[in-house]
């Protein structure tokens, strides 16, 4: 296999966005979107497992990764969709396979209601339009206990095992390496600490600041309602953030061609905490999906030459 390259691309609003491509030339494309907190290192193992049958490229969101932080704090929903389609407009794609988990994902869904002639098969990793407000809580405090800076990168791996005792101790170590950049003598964590208050925004309505975003609930549930392509949502068997009840609704309610799966023994960070799952599982999904839209296109084509 071709070893991954990093990419760098302007954005429109003199923001740069980092990335990393996992080429394979004349494959079908598949665009990973990683959630809040994380970048876009946290999909090293799925990225290589596709890669022999598909060109994958993983984003860093802006404020995260080695993507710029936004001085203006423009970390809405909507400027995280910009982001995605600088990157399609950069790489000059036309049809992709789009994987996102959390936050990504939710980003994912506005996405492919916006551009359904661009996203082949969407992937939807334990989120929903809806939260649970336990798990979200949890999230929140995470974010904003997590220190502006470590001593060592041990101290960071440290921090990350209090905070994922399910998971993989191989995948957190890989996490810490790459999460965090030279400050001095001090390690500083990659993602923007403005990114906990815009994300994370009283409501006018006095709604409460627990819900993610929750304004964005009805356009969300709206995304589903428009979304045709063949659809996995993927949870994590014991999440406090994507309620069985709220997952079976998207499947057998809204999405179009929707599929569930639950990761056993995984809690909200289905990529952390059970991996070889998600690999197969996703991998899985990916060639049922890819066949489909190859399938389509034959039985197209020789209806047209006729």
């Amino acid at each position: 296999m071709v070893s991954p390259r990093s990419l760098k691309i302007a954005g429109n609003d003199g923001s740069t966005l980092h990335a990393t491509l996992w080429p394979n030339s004349g494959q079908p494309v598949c665009i990973l979107l990683h959630g809040f907190g994380h970048d876009n290192r946290i999909w090293d193992p799925l990225a290589i497992a596709l890669q022999a049958h598909f060109e994958v490229v993983a984003l860093d969101f802006r404020g995260h990764g080695d993507s710029s932080w936004d001085s203006e704090r423009r970390y809405g929903h909507n400027a995280l969709q910009e982001d995605l389609e600088t990157l399609v407009k950069h790489l000059d794609l036309h049809h992709f396979h789009l994987v996102g988990h959390s936050l990504g994902a939710r980003v994912a869904m506005l996405y492919t209601a916006r551009e359904p002639q661009l996203v082949q098969s969407l992937t939807i990793i334990d989120t929903g339009p809806e939260a649970g407000n336990e798990g979200v809580n949890r999230i929140r405090a995470d974010a904003e206990s997590l220190p502006r800076h470590f001593d060592q990168r041990q101290d960071y791996f440290q921090w990350l095992c209090n905070r994922h005792p399910l998971a993989n101790r191989e995948r957190l170590q890989h996490m810490a390496a790459h999460g965090l950049r030279a400050d001095g003598s001090r390690w500083q964590p990659k993602t923007d600490p403005e990114f906990v208050t815009t994300l994370w925004q009283q409501d006018i309505n006095g709604v409460g600041s627990c819900d993610l975003r929750h304004d964005l609930t009805q356009q969300l549930w709206d995304a589903l309602d428009r979304t045709r392509c063949k659809t996995l949502v993927l949870r994590g068997q014991i999440s406090s953030i994507l309620k069985h009840d709220i997952a079976v609704d998207m499947v057998e309610n809204r999405l179009a061609q929707g599929e569930l799966e639950s990761a056993p023994m995984a809690g909200h960070a289905v990529l952390l905490d059970n991996p070889e799952y998600c690999i197969s599982s996703i991998s899985a999904f990916l060639a049922r999906a890819s066949s489909t839209v190859a399938a389509d296109r034959g039985n197209y084509s020789q209806s047209n030459s006729g």
